[in-house]
């Protein structure tokens, strides 16, 4: 079953919209109804026999992927007749927008592809603590014997620019072949963040984003303080809850 509200949040952070002209575009303004709309709209384009009630948790991504391709239709479609073909010579300038969204359309539907043939092959060959050849179902997602069989997601976190508040940041794509992705988190500290002997992160560290768009592998961590050491990590989960961590320490300038 999906969650109202949960799965309304999900889309919402997944969206890959962040772009000075595509915020500012009118049709980009849906409300948590139109999106959960949306996401029963396309249920059926999924598995015909789904809907939100007995929509499979394990599956819920591939509900998201279908979303986001809707809601990139649209606004490619609202975008469209503001900025119509114009004949240069031999030549058609094309709409930044509709350019722009049809491209996050193109990659939605890579995705959603490969992990559905990811999905649909129902496993994945374990390697970790030498249990070669062992089976994670695809299908049981959640499960103790899927977390004890799986690897961990492996992120390897980058420090791109350091500035007097800001700090930009990137991290390598997860990986689909060792599992299904849930989300990318951020956070930043002035005091050491993950302790690998408790297997925590601190309550101290302030979370400052949760990205639920896979390809999203940068961000920008602003409104730091001038002349401050800080520490910075990315949490890459999967959706057996497992969590790969990386830590970095800079210090941002005068």
């Amino acid at each position: 079953m999906l969650d109202y509200q949960s799965t309304v949040e999900y889309l919402r952070k997944s969206l890959a919209l962040k772009d000075p002209q595509i915020e500012t575009d009118e049709a980009y303004k849906f409300t948590d109804d139109d999106l959960w709309d949306i996401i029963q709209l396309v249920i059926p384009n999924h598995n015909p026999s789904y809907t939100v009630e007995n929509f499979p948790e394990n599956e819920k991504y591939f509900a998201i992927l279908l979303a986001k391709k809707e809601i990139y239709y649209r606004l490619a479609v609202a975008s469209a007749p503001f900025y119509p073909l114009q004949a240069e010579g031999a030549e058609l300038r094309k709409d930044y927008r509709f350019e722009h969204y049809m491209s996050l359309i193109r990659r939605v539907e890579v995705e959603y592809t490969q992990m559905w043939e990811q999905f649909n092959s129902n496993r994945v060959i374990s390697t970790e603590n030498g249990n070669v050849g062992d089976l994670i179902l695809r299908s049981k997602h959640f499960t103790p014997r899927n977390y004890n069989l799986a690897s961990k997601p492996t992120v390897e976190l980058n420090i791109d620019a350091v500035g007097s508040n800001s700090v930009d940041i990137s991290w390598n794509k997860f990986d689909t072949s060792t599992g299904m992705f849930c989300s990318y988190s951020i956070y930043v500290s002035e005091n050491p963040i993950y302790d690998e002997y408790e297997d925590t992160i601190s309550k101290e560290a302030k979370k400052v984003a949760e990205i639920k768009d896979i390809h999203r592998t940068k961000f920008r961590i602003k409104d730091l303080n001038p002349n401050t050491h800080y520490y910075i990590a990315v949490v890459s989960e999967d959706l057996n809850k497992l969590k790969g961590i990386s830590e970095q320490e800079i210090d941002t300038t005068l």
